[in-house]
Formats: C-alpha cells, sequence, structure tokens
C-alpha cells in the first residue's frame, strides 16, 4: 500500500532503519524515496540466505539486499538497534514484522515479541534523531482494534518515560482502506501543524482513514475507531489503567519481562462453544492451554505417580516412618525450585540471546552443568563451614539475592551486554 509511504512526506533522504527485512519491500521503498542510507535486521537465516549473493532470489530481488548504501544484518532488531549511536536514525520501519511459526495450536498469542515493548520503544526513541519518526504497520479491525490500540498505549508510555512533555502530540495513526492495515506514526519530538496537515494530506489522497487525532466529525460519535482518542483522554488524566480494565481485549502497556503482545484475549471472554474461522483467536488460545495442563498431568501421573506406586515397596517404604513426608517435600520443592528459575531464565535470557531456541539450550545446558558442578564440590565447601545446615544458610542467602538482583536489575544488565557478538553473551549467561 502507497499509504506505507507516509514517514517520506516529511522526511528528505534519511537515514533509514528496517527491522524485519523479508523480502526487501521497505528497503525498496526506502530506496525509491533516496535514503541516504538504509539498515536492515533480518532473524530469519533462509531469508538473508535467499536474498544474499548466491542465494535464489538475490537477482530477482534486484540485489536489494547489497545494493548502495544499504547493509542487511542476521540478528534481531533489538540487537541491532544496541549497536546503533544515539541520535543517529531518521526513521525506523517495523512494517507488520510477526512469526507465525505457532499458529495453527494457538501459540501465536503466547509469542514472545520483544520488538513491541515499551523498553523496545524507548530504545528505538532514543536512536532517534530529534525529528525521527518510528513508522509501525499492524492488522486494523474496524469494528475493534486490538493490536494498534496497543500500540497506542505503549508509544503514550515510552514517550512519557522518555521525557515526552505531551506524548499525546507524538502520534498520528491512520488505516488504509484498501487492506485493513494501521500506518502509526511515532515522532521524537512532537508533529508541528504543517507536518501533521501534509499527513493527512497525504491520507486523503491515499485512500486511508484517520484514525488519530480523531476528526472532529467521529468524536461525537460512539465509534470504536475512536477507542484511541478515547484512550488518549484517559491518559491525559493518568486515568488509563481503567479505560484498559474496561475495554473488551487486552490492550495493556507491556514491557520485556512480560513480552506477549499478540495476547490481547481477556479470560473472561472465554467462550469454549463459540466458533471463529480464525485458528489463532478466540477460544482456542484458552482450549490450547487447557490440553496442555491436561496433558501434564497425564505424564505426571504416568511417569511420576505411578512408578512411585509400583516400586514403593522396594523404595520409599524402606524409610523409617517419620523420613517419608520431610523426604518427600524436600525433593518436591527441590524440582519446583529449580523449575521456577529454569523457566524463568529462559524467558528473559531470550532477549539476550536472541531467540527462545538458543536461551533454553544455553539456559538449561548452563543450570545442568553448575547443578552438577555444585554437588560435585560439596565436599570441600563443607570444610569452610562448621555444620551443613550453615553452608545451605548461605546458599540459599546467595540464591535468594541473586534472584532479587535479576528482578530488580531488569534488563539494564542486558542494555551493556547485547552490542556485543553472540559468544561473548553466551558465556555471560
Amino acid at each position: 500500500s502507497r499509504s506505507m509511504e507516509a514517514p517520506y512526506v516529511l522526511l528528505d533522504k534519511p537515514k533509514v532503519l528496517v527491522i524485519g527485512a523479508g523480502g526487501g519491500r521497505d528497503i525498496f521503498m526506502a530506496k525509491s524515496h533516496e535514503a541516504a542510507e538504509i539498515m536492515g535486521a533480518e532473524i530469519n537465516p533462509g531469508i538473508v540466505k535467499e536474498m544474499s549473493p548466491g542465494g535464489r532470489l538475490y537477482d530477482y530481488s534486484g540485489r536489494i539486499y547489497t545494493s548502495d548504501q544499504t547493509k542487511v544484518y542476521l540478528t534481531d532488531g533489538r540487537h541491532l538497534i544496541k549497536k546503533i549511536p544515539k541520535n543517529s536514525v531518521d526513521l525506523i520501519v517495523l512494517n507488520g514484522v510477526d512469526t507465525f511459526s505457532g499458529l495453527s495450536s494457538g501459540a501465536y498469542a503466547y509469542a514472545e515479541s520483544y520488538l513491541y515493548t515499551k523498553d523496545a520503544f524507548r530504545d528505538y526513541l532514543s536512536v532517534l534523531k530529534d525529528n525521527g519518526i518510528i513508522n509501525l504497520n499492524r492488522w486494523f479491525y474496524l469494528d475493534m482494534p486490538l493490536e494498534d490500540l496497543r500500540l497506542h498505549a505503549i508509544a503514550l508510555q515510552a514517550l512519557k518515560e522518555s521525557g515526552a512533555q505531551r506524548p499525546w502530540d507524538h502520534i498520528i495513526i491512520g488505516a488504509t482502506k484498501e487492506d485493513a492495515a494501521s500506518i502509526i506514526l511515532v515522532k521524537k519530538s512532537p508533529f508541528t501543524p504543517e507536518e501533521t496537515e501534509k499527513i493527512y494530506k497525504y491520507f486523503e489522497d491515499h485512500s486511508t482513514w484517520r484514525l488519530y487525532p480523531a476528526p472532529e466529525e467521529l468524536k461525537a460519535k460512539p465509534e470504536p475507531v475512536v477507542n484511541f482518542q478515547l484512550y488518549t483522554n484517559y491518559f491525559k488524566e493518568k486515568n488509563q489503567n481503567y479505560f484498559a480494565y474496561k475495554y473488551p481485549y487486552d490492550i495493556s502497556v507491556i514491557t520485556d519481562d512480560n513480552p506477549f503482545f499478540y495476547k490481547y484475549y481477556k479470560l473472561n471472554a472465554f467462550n469454549p462453544f463459540k466458533v471463529v474461522a480464525q485458528h489463532h483467536t478466540g477460544p482456542v488460545i484458552f482450549l490450547s492451554q487447557l490440553v496442555v495442563f491436561a496433558q501434564s498431568l497425564i505424564f505426571i501421573v504416568i511417569f511420576i505417580l505411578l512408578p512411585l506406586f509400583i516400586f514403593k515397596k522396594n523404595d520409599i517404604k524402606n524409610f523409617p516412618e517419620k523420613t517419608v513426608g520431610p523426604f518427600v517435600v524436600y525433593f518436591g520443592c527441590l524440582g519446583a525450585g529449580y523449575m521456577f528459575i529454569e523457566i524463568s531464565s529462559m524467558q528473559r535470557f531470550v532477549l539476550l540471546l536472541g531467540s527462545p531456541i538458543y536461551s533454553l539450550t544455553v539456559v538449561l545446558s548452563g543450570l545442568l552443568i553448575a547443578t552438577g558442578l555444585g554437588s560435585m564440590s560439596l565436599p570441600k565447601l563443607e570444610k569452610y563451614f562448621r555444620t551443613r545446615t550453615d553452608l545451605m544458610t548461605v546458599a540459599a542467602l546467595t540464591l535468594m539475592a541473586y534472584a532479587v538482583a535479576a528482578v530488580f536489575l531488569g534488563t539494564r544488565v542486558f542494555d551493556c551486554l547485547m552490542a556485543y557478538s553472540f559468544w561473548i553473551r553466551i558465556l555471560a549467561v
């Protein structure tokens, strides 16, 4: 859609960063507007291979990945952002950057995305020049805004925390009539009246509705598209949480600690008997969660409870009666505690390593190796303590201190590490 070119109305020969370079459409668009320099981030190695020299699509695409003043990196967008100097980019483009790998099971709603969090927006704003713009394009539903309204909420909060006095003056939103896509423009500095008028005129000439700021003729109507303006009004009164609570879908501001951008269905809307055309929306996301829970219970019965029942005469029954309870509780808590640390660490380190696969592999391997080394060093460590209780107390307090530090430091430590090479980040984990 030509309406996606809206930011170029305001920018002359900009330095552009494309997150999710894909087949090169956004790179081509930037080149057609005489961009001075283009950087791209593409996390899919298969796409980069086919679009690079020697790839099957290299010539077909016009060799766009290696054209003049263009450089595409095989990396995650957030990692590339960390390597870019502050105040150096004119335009950041995120044109429907998605992954549909878990679509059929409903897992799309549980897919983590660190590109649309409040922390990500603050990173984007930090590398933009004063007149720089973030251009986001998402699916638009006329009857009830979802992802685009959440992005609006996230942008407002990120702008406020970045020092904007009137965040609502930094955003313009439109939606194409032909392909139901929203255009969200977030500017580091407020849009001037002249800039605003240029964008409005461009929307009008390219079959695009203006959603925010809402036109005067729409403000008096209870139409869903006015929700952008309504949310902003609540935000001005510092009462946006109430609006989000009453809204039928989850549009709350997400962070790197809760990066589930696509999970916009609320549990109170769960209706297992409702039939929907899309197999990645509606009740299926809750049904899939129930199925996974049921599978877990079945595996627990088969692989834990059943073996314990079968071998109880030769195993746990041989313990003194008073020690059976503490024995079961101790190892149950040990396993539960291990999983709590394991699961939360896997989620957190996705941001640093750039992929859930890398995070699972590195974190799980690291935990298992460290557990083995800890057990092996136990006899030597005991020599430095009067009793084993003292050793366990110090170990427990150390672990608690680490966990608290990991929570309260958040991703600040990652900010210092993400610019380094992949192997250094693995060692850091």
